[in-house]
C-alpha cells in the first residue's frame, strides 16, 4: 500500500485486557509510519511495523493496533 492510501483509514487500538479499545483514524502518512487521532487518547505517532490487520482473528497477542477494519468500527 502506497503510504498515502492510508490517510483516513480507520484503526482501532487493543490495549489489553484491563484497557477498552481505543477507536481513530490515520490522520497523516510518512515515510516511516502514520499519525493517528484517537477518540480518548491524544494523537500519536505509529511506526508501520507496528500496525495490524487481523482485528477478527488475530495471531499471537490481541494488543496492537489495527487497521482495515471499517467493518468493526
Amino acid at each position: 500500500m502506497h503510504h498515502q492510501e492510508f490517510v483516513g483509514k480507520k484503526v482501532i487500538g487493543r490495549w489489553g485486557a484491563m484497557h477498552p479499545e481505543s477507536f481513530g483514524e490515520v490522520v497523516l502518512a510518512g515515510t516511516i509510519g502514520v499519525f493517528i487521532r484517537w477518540d480518548d487518547i491524544p494523537e500519536s505517532f505509529v511506526p508501520y511495523f507496528e500496525l495490524r490487520n487481523d482485528y477478527a482473528e488475530p495471531v499471537g497477542s490481541p494488543v496492537g493496533i489495527y487497521v482495515h477494519v471499517e467493518e468493526y468500527v
